[in-house]
């Protein structure tokens, strides 16, 4: 209590906040009226804060006040400490208002002002609680457990505390049980109908509601969020049931006042009630204005209804309203219009039969319906849906007219509503009752005015069309005596146009009909009329008439006979109508119809959908179709073969419908052997003329199939052609590369042969080159024996003389011999040689021959081996034959070549830079020599770098005896005298690059004997190198090497620098002697050719030449 005196004795309110949020002005003074307090209204009034007003003299900021009613007024409550109430007296800071005054226990005056009344007597509390028995409900509450609970949610994370508790309803029932309420005043025991204050300090969870919860949440946000103060309108309940509505403020303590504050609750209960009903009486009253306003200005039923039905559900608070009208021949219910709800349910819409629901039993009973607990009535039937829908009331009533069921009107709420609203709803069903009668009969009114309407211009324009028919027809409409010649007794307005004579001609001048029609044909019109005319038919004739100038026509004449009751026939009454252009028009179709079914291409006719109508006879013929029928059951895409039709849907009729034409080759499909036929297809549209309206598709497709078979035909001679021109050139490439390799093979022996043989001749040699030089010549002279045989053997081979000297012949014998013959070669290579060899593989044959096909294949078979290689020998007995096989790990056969490898004159390599030497006769002459003994020759090779596998395959005992011719004794070479050596080779430093041994070394020997320096080098390679390192006065290279040929040796020459060697003179010696191959040699950058075999002289002569051309000078 003593905390709550420093309030009045120093100017420090404990709670400010809760008198600051007041709507009362509140203000407290000394006895002699220095300002102690003024909360925020007065503050607001003044002008001037508190602080600054502390301790002033309210008579000296109001001097006219001193002695006025508020003055003395104010004197005796401070005298005397009775409260006083001034009503609509003026404050001195506030005009108009009400204000009551009182005195505290310490004798300070305070001052309650209220606009329009004084507060009532006993309103405010004594200091604590402003005055016990004042009006304003005021309590005091402990917070502390509830600051400690906020606090701990906090912590958890729950920084929103109204998310929170929306989230943990329990929660806020848990806070309400920690609110501790102190004290209360009388005023508070009075608001909640308490027998004391007892009863209201622990009932705070009794009187509040569910209503009451989201204040609640509020003012914990509010504390929370460390507002000074809060203020809201809340439901509660007193202690004996009854809602109340309240204003409540609280202020929450600040700075050291602890967790107390103060509640303050104004009962506006009154209010809110009267509120309610005022809104009521409004939204009624709307109501009414809006249906009236909705029934005057409707045309259309359905629009009255659906403005009725949103007016009860903006007026009324409705959730949803229906308006259901009567269907008397199904006795039930029809929803005509509603309003509220944005997606109807399922089953809003269904029909509501009288005396179901209770809709239905509205309507059967004619009596009104309320109900706030829709979902526990029984029978809701179709209106099952309503619960679904959260709808938890119903007030409906019947729309009568003089007792006459029209409907049913009805509202839905999500919340209970006041029974009130069925008087309303009455009043609202009687007027649009009225309003329905009134559109139904104003809708019967019209439609009856629009059929009269409808009608007479139905007549009006009958009459016109009949006028404008009869004016416009190409014809006349007639009516002509029965009688010939046929007098006209009424002729429309066409009759001018069709004959030159108006109807006023035909009267004046005494014109008839029959004087028109031509004389040809009179007697069949007027039998045919007369035949129609007796059968009571009508006649329709196609005949010619002649005009008034003279021109022939043809018309069309439809008429009937005209009779009286009693049979007699009266007139003739009809129509002509001027059928020439149609008749030429049938005549040039008949023409162009004998066109199309004469013609030999396809026609054909669809409709806009690819439908068939029409194809001619030879485009049934065509495609295999028997009749124009069958052609009709089919659509354009069944036309095409199966993997054509994907382009023709979506290329050819695309391209045709857009740019009204597509034509090209294509293929029609055969319907009787699925055969295609190709064509010269041609599609194209046809459209209206004047509208360009498509009216359908046509073609015309020539069968090309006669074009295509003699395309074909040319086609195949002319590949045929090209054929036999790539064989042709093969052929003459393959002679050309034939005669240089056998320039090359004969030449290369030559060159070492010729070479020592003028040394050998000098007598100069010493004892080891003699020996060396015999056995060079030996082994070349043999090689060259050897080569010219092949030679011989390929000829007798082509020209049928090779003949065989049979007799038997052991294979294995044969083999051993051809292995000796070729060991000293595979030891030099270091190649190893294996035989496994059948002793019982007798055959007849030639031995020399049979020895010499074995010889090729292990010749072979060394040569294509690397060093360190293998070739193995197999001899076998394999049924009725002998099967000789020679196996080698060496260079192996490319795939592409496997066919060629018996074929004469080819070779897997060729050119200049042929590793391996040869014709390539050796195998074309086994493969020949095998069959003619009568048995097959086969190779395989799994690939290049993988080796490869000969087998000879031989019959036993059984061979042809055949002669064979001796072969011619070999010429000898004359004699030549020792060739003189040129002076400029003296010190010459020459660099020989070849890859055949022996001729490196004649040549090293002749130009040493000629005092040269020689270096030689077995490779292109190896030339290049010593070329960089020596740096030779000349260069003497051969063209044919393996790997890099001479060609490329001196391109990489002539790309050095000078320093490096790059303008060494060079000579090519080659064993390709054509002059295309001197011409290539010197493109490529050598100075000079000698071909193979050389000649020394010429050899050293054109070494001197070119040191002299160069200006190199000998040593010495």
């Amino acid at each position: 209590m003593e905390a709550i005196g420093l309030w009045y004795g120093a100017a420090v309110l404990i709670l400010p906040e809760l008198l600051d949020g007041m709507e009362e002005g509140i203000a407290a003074f000394d006895a002699e009226g220095h300002i102690l307090y003024l909360n925020e209204l007065h503050e607001r009034l003044l002008g001037k804060p508190c602080e600054e007003l502390l301790g002033q003299s309210l008579w000296t900021l109001f001097p006219e006040e001193v002695g006025q009613s508020f003055h003395q007024a104010f004197l005796r409550v401070a005298r005397d400490g009775l409260p006083e109430s001034l009503e609509h007296q003026s404050v001195p800071w506030q005009s108009g208002v009400g204000s009551r005054l009182f005195r505290t226990q310490s004798g300070h005056v305070c001052v309650v002002t209220r606009e329009g009344q004084a507060p009532r007597a006993g309103e405010l509390l004594h200091p604590f609680l402003l005055l016990q028995g004042a009006a304003l409900s005021i309590w005091v509450e402990d917070l502390s457990q509830v600051s400690a609970l906020l606090a701990k949610i906090r912590t958890e994370g729950g920084t929103d505390v109204r998310a929170f508790f929306e989230a943990h309803p329990d929660f806020v029932q848990q806070a309400v049980r920690l609110v501790r309420v102190l004290d209360v005043n009388d005023a508070t025991v009075r608001l909640f109908e308490a027998h004391d204050k007892a009863e209201v300090l622990g009932a705070l969870p009794r009187i509040f509601l569910p209503e009451t919860q989201p204040s609640f949440v509020e003012e914990l946000a509010a504390l929370s969020e460390g507002r000074t103060h809060f203020k809201a309108e809340a439901v509660m309940q007193t202690l004996r049931g009854r809602r109340i509505h309240v204003q409540l403020a609280l202020a929450f303590p600040t700075g050291g006042t602890g967790f107390q504050t103060i509640v303050t609750l104004s009962d506006i209960t009154d209010r809110k009630v009267a509120e309610a009903e005022r809104a009521r009486h409004i939204h009624h009253g709307r109501l009414m204005a809006d249906v009236g306003l909705v029934l005057t200005q409707s045309r259309t039923l359905h629009d009255m209804l659906h403005g009725c039905a949103e007016g009860l559900v903006w007026h009324l608070g409705a959730a949803f309203a229906g308006i259901w009208l009567l269907d008397e021949s199904a006795h039930a219910l029809q929803l005509q219009a509603s309003s509220g709800l944005l997606i109807p349910p399922e089953g809003l819409q269904e029909r509501i039969p009288l005396g179901h629901s209770p809709l239905g039993r509205i309507a059967q009973e004619r009596a009104p319906f309320f109900s706030n607990v829709l979902a526990r009535e029984p029978a809701l039937g179709v209106l099952e849906w309503a619960p679904r829908e959260s709808l938890v009331s119903l007030a409906g009533t019947p729309l009568l007219l003089d007792e006459r069921l029209m409907g049913v009107v009805a509202i839905f709420g999500r919340e209970p509503l006041t029974p009130d609203v069925l008087d309303v709803l009455r009043l609202a069903a009687d007027s649009m009752a009225l309003g329905i009668e009134r559109l139904r009969h104003e809708d019967s009114l019209r439609e009856a005015l629009l059929r009269m309407e409808k009608a007479e211009a139905q007549a009006r324009e009958s009459e016109r069309t009949l006028e404008t028919l009869m004016g416009n027809l190409p014809g006349m409409a007639y009516r002509r005596s029965h009688e010939p010649p046929w007098r006209l007794v009424y002729a429309s307005e066409g009759g001018g146009p069709l004959t030159g004579y108006d109807f006023e001609d035909f009267q004046a001048w005494g014109v008839s009909w029959g004087s028109l029609v031509h004389p040809e044909d009179v007697a069949g019109v007027a039998a045919e009329m007369e035949a129609a005319i007796g059968a009571r038919e009508p006649f329709t004739l196609s005949y010619r008439i002649r005009t008034r100038a003279g021109d022939e026509r043809w018309v069309w004449d439809r008429g009937r006979g005209i009779f009286s009751a009693e049979g007699q026939l009266l007139a003739m009454e009809g129509f002509v109508a001027d059928v020439t252009a149609q008749r030429r028009a049938e005549e040039e179709r008949q023409k162009m119809v004998h066109v199309v079914e004469r013609s030999s291409d396809f026609i054909g006719i669809a409709d806009t959908e690819g439908r068939m109508l029409f194809v001619n006879e030879a485009g049934l013929k065509m495609v295999g179709l028997g009749s124009l029928e069958a052609a009709r059951g089919t659509r354009i895409l069944d036309y095409f073969q199966d993997e054509d039709r994907a382009f023709a849907e979506h290329t050819i009729l695309p391209v045709m419908l857009r740019e009204g034409r597509w034509e090209g080759e294509y293929r029609f499909r055969h319907f009787q052997t699925g055969q295609a036929v190709p064509t010269y297809y041609n599609l194209f549209t046809l459209r209206h003329p004047q509208t360009g309206a498509l009216q359908g598709i046509a073609t015309v497709t020539r069968d090309i199939t006669q074009e295509k078979r003699q395309e074909a035909e040319r086609a195949a001679l002319l590949e045929r052609e090209k054929a036999a021109r790539a064989d042709s050139e093969r052929a003459n490439q393959l002679k050309d590369e034939f005669l240089a390799t056998v320039s090359h093979e004969l030449r290369t022996p030559l060159t070492a042969m010729l070479g020592w043989v003028q040394m050998l001749r000098t007598g100069s040699l010493p004892d080891h080159k003699r020996q060396r030089a015999l056995e060079t010549v030996e082994r070349n002279a043999r090689a060259q024996a050897q080569l010219i045989e092949d030679l011989l053997d390929v000829s007798r081979i082509m020209s049928g003389k090779l003949k065989l000297e049979v007799e038997t012949v052991e294979m294995s014998a044969i083999v051993e011999q051809a292995l000796e013959s070729v060991r000293p070669a595979a030891d030099a290579k270091g190649i190893h040689l294996q035989a496994a060899l059948d002793a019982a593989g007798s055959v007849l044959g030639d031995a020399h021959r049979l020895q010499q096909v074995v010889w090729n294949l292990l010749s072979n078979a060394v040569k294509f081996t690397s060093k360190g290689g293998r070739v193995q020998v197999l001899v076998e007995r394999q049924d009725a034959s002998v099967e000789v096989t020679v196996t080698d790990t060496g260079a192996g056969i490319p795939p592409a070549f496997l066919p060629h490898v018996f074929e004469r004159f080819r070779q897997a390599e060729g050119g200049t830079s042929r590793q391996y030497g040869g014709l390539g006769l050796g195998l074309s002459i086994v493969k020949n020599l095998v069959e003619m003994h009568g048995g097959t020759v086969s190779v395989q090779s799994e690939g290049e770098g993988r080796g490869a596998a000969f087998t000879v395959r031989l019959p036993l005992l059984t061979a042809v005896r055949k002669d064979v011719a001796p072969a011619p004794a070999p010429r000898e070479a004359p004699l030549r005298e020792a060739a003189a050596c040129p002076p400029e080779l003296s010190g010459l430093h020459v660099l020989v690059v070849d890859d055949e041994e022996d001729t490196r070394e004649m040549l090293r020997t002749l130009l040493e004997g000629c005092q040269a320096r020689v270096t030689c080098a077995s490779s292109a390679a190896q030339g290049l190198a010593l070329l960089r390192e020596h740096r030779p006065d000349a260069l003497v290279s051969d063209i044919g090497m393996p790997g890099e040929d001479g060609y490329t040796f001196i391109r990489k020459v002539r790309a050095l620098n000078r320093e490096e060697g790059g303008r060494t003179p060079a000579v090519a010696l080659t064993a390709y002697a054509r002059m295309e191959d001197r011409t290539r040699a010197l493109l490529a950058g050598f100075q000079s050719h000698c071909p193979k075999p050389v000649e020394p002289m010429e050899l050293m002569a054109v070494l001197a030449s070119l040191c002299s051309q160069v200006g190199l000078e000998p040593e010495g």
